[in-house]
């Protein structure tokens, strides 16, 4: 009868301690530019050219009159690749809350996202609009943020380098429009409480 006792205390404390040793995150945080990078380059490496190409495959110059600037794809390519280099001042300060079931970071007024640690839960995406499913998960030290959609994935890594009081963020963006995932690793300080 002791055994098992001992056991689930031990548990308990295990629990315990772990949540004792998970990061605090919390506050207010404002990017390291020169740490951080050309995000805007990054985008427009991810996100393909300005301009629209190509052609429906059906479609050949001989067999339309309409002229056609691109593919069925390519407008709503372009117009992602522009909102998302529009929304580079929305990453240059993040506030995050946490506690013990739940994680929320906040980009600005209208940027407000909270990831449960004990669940699954729903949102929109701000690029397309579309309903994502997003999930929060302790993986060690580091802090991961999923939000899924039919089209995307985003994929967020934020780890705590409290000797700097620095927060690294890394981003990483899949979506059927793009040519390659846009893939940034940020770096934040701590703004002073």
């Amino acid at each position: 009868m002791r055994v098992p006792l001992a056991v689930a205390v031990l548990g308990l404390v295990s629990a315990g301690s772990a949540f004792a040793q998970t990061p605090d995150l919390r506050g207010r945080w404002t990017l390291n530019a020169e740490l951080s990078g050309d995000i805007a380059e990054k985008i427009k490496a991810a996100a393909g050219s300005a301009s629209m190409s190509g052609g429906p495959s059906w479609a050949s110059a001989t067999e339309t009159w309409f002229p056609w600037a691109g593919g069925f794809s390519e407008p709503q390519r372009v117009e992602m690749r522009e909102f998302i280099l529009n929304t580079l001042p929305v990453l240059q300060n993040v506030e995050i809350e946490q506690n013990t079931e739940e994680v929320k970071t906040i980009h600005g007024d209208s940027g407000v996202r909270t990831f449960y640690l004990t669940r699954k839960s729903s949102g929109s995406s701000a690029v397309d609009g579309q309903t994502v499913t997003r999930s929060a998960r302790w993986q060690g030290s580091e802090l991961v943020l999923e939000s899924k959609g039919k089209e995307s994935r985003l994929t967020e890594v934020l780890v705590l380098v409290p000797t700097r009081k620095q927060l690294t963020y890394s981003v990483r963006f899949e979506h059927k429009l793009f040519k390659s995932p846009l893939e940034l690793n940020l770096a934040y300080d701590q703004v002073a409480k």
